[in-house]
């Protein structure tokens, strides 16, 4: 018997004619994905494919409904060419390219559907830019934003990761992180030069730990793209300031021996970024409504405020589950927030995402777009479960945060917004 291991490469098309057996650790992440994968076997002769659920909500939810499962169509892909970043990015190329100002009669008719006041917005940007980084700079294939980090092992000229962009950098590389390739060799973060962009990592023989980042993201709203107001509804899409704050970080110990461990930097980061971001608002009597409807499930330890609250963090998770199931993207591509008193949201109960990898991937857009398919979902994936307050079959995140979920509250919230909806 032979036998391949291999990540989603095989995905890629492959052609390997003698498999027929293949065992998928794990959902993908999208229908197409997996019928990619599983395609690699049976080309030759009788196939058979093996997916093993992971306990995640959306797994767990397809677990439980099959044929859904089954029956799904493959995502369509989304892409996004006119997004005023990505589009800004490209006229200095394309000056250079023609030998003259790109005027807005040229992006009118390479893009006719294109509001003229949009137009000028782009060439504003791209005006700003420096016009020479980004001709001479390399393009980078994992994001977006402007400055780009390496991690590099010390006293050896070898790079392992190139081109992350700063948010994900200083989210996920900080002093103690430890860092696992594909290959599963183990290395931990031994210092940062923000000003070169350089992370410097040390190899390790034994891993014993994990590490989870503990970081704060203070939201504010620079421009919105799009509003809707649908019976009480507020939605919008648009371009968010996030303030990031890296302040510390868990050790989560492999097996039972050992409880996890917060740890504090003794050099917090700080780091901005403007993502696209969309996001829900929910009205007064929208917010009462829940309220009535958790009153008789509060006790002395739980006040109704603080079911609200969880109601609202509940329901963002489920959402947040459901997102790469209609939409094809990543997990990591997009970050979930809910909060009840927002300043950049007046003080109001908010559900909102924004992109983690940079702008003109479309994927934030077509959460707006897609939120009433989203709220379905998500409500369908909590009355599926059949727990009584949230796990991780249903609202419970990986490393999201669980500690307020409140499943009943969350529930009954959906049902609220998809009302507003219908």
């Amino acid at each position: 018997m032979h036998v391949i291991i291999t990540t989603n490469a095989l995905e890629v098309g492959i052609d390997i004619g003698d498999l027929s057996l293949a065992v998928l650790v794990g959902y993908p992440g999208t229908k197409a994905a997996f019928s990619q994968q599983i395609g690699r076997v049976g080309r030759k002769g009788e196939g058979v494919a093996i997916l093993i659920w992971q306990d995640e909500p959306l797994q767990q939810y397809y677990m439980r409904n099959p044929l859904e499962f089954i029956h799904k169509a493959p995502e369509v892909v989304r892409i996004n060419p006119t997004n005023y970043k990505l589009l800004a990015m490209h006229i200095p190329l394309l000056r250079e390219e023609l030998g003259r100002e790109v005027t807005k009669e040229d992006l009118q008719d390479m893009f006719p559907g294109l509001l003229e006041d949009y137009i000028e917005t782009v060439l504003q940007v791209a005006a700003t830019a420096n016009d020479e980084a980004i001709v001479d700079d390399k393009f980078s294939l994992r994001s977006m934003s402007g400055k780009n980090y390496s991690v590099t092992i010390r006293g050896q000229n070898q790079t392992i990761v190139d081109s992350l962009d700063e948010w994900s950098a200083l989210r996920d590389f900080y002093e103690g992180a430890i860092y696992w390739t594909p290959g599963e060799k183990g290395y931990r973060v031994d210092s940062i030069n923000r000003r070169k962009g350089e992370i410097i990592v040390l190899p390790i023989q034994e891993l014993t730990y994990y590490t989870q980042s503990t970081y704060r993201d203070i939201i504010d709203i620079m421009q919105s793209y799009q509003k809707q107001h649908i019976d009480g509804i507020d939605m919008a899409y648009g371009e968010l300031e996030i303030k990031r704050s890296v302040f510390g970080y868990k050790k989560v110990y492999f097996g039972q021996k050992h409880e996890s461990e917060q740890v504090q930097l003794d050099h917090p980061s700080v780091t901005r970024f403007t993502p696209e971001g969309m996001w829900v608002t929910l009205t007064d009597s929208q917010w009462s409504q829940l309220k009535n409807g958790i009153q008789e499930l509060a006790d002395e330890g739980r006040s109704i405020d603080l079911l609200a609250e969880a109601s609202l963090h509940a329901a963002g998770h489920a959402m947040t589950s459901v997102i790469p199931d209609l939409i094809i993207c990543d997990a990591n591509d997009f970050t979930g927030f809910s909060a009840s008193e927002m300043t950049a949201f007046a003080n109001r109960p908010v559900i909102g995402f924004y992109g983690e990898n940079g702008s003109g991937l479309g994927t934030i857009e077509a959460i707006y777009e897609k939120l009433p398919q989203v709220l379905r979902k998500a409500l369908e994936l909590i009355e599926s479960c059949p727990c009584a307050e949230g796990c991780p079959s249903c609202v419970q995140l990986p490393g999201k945060g669980n500690v307020e979920l409140f499943k009943p509250g969350a529930k009954m919230l959906l049902k609220i917004l998809i009302e507003g909806i219908d």
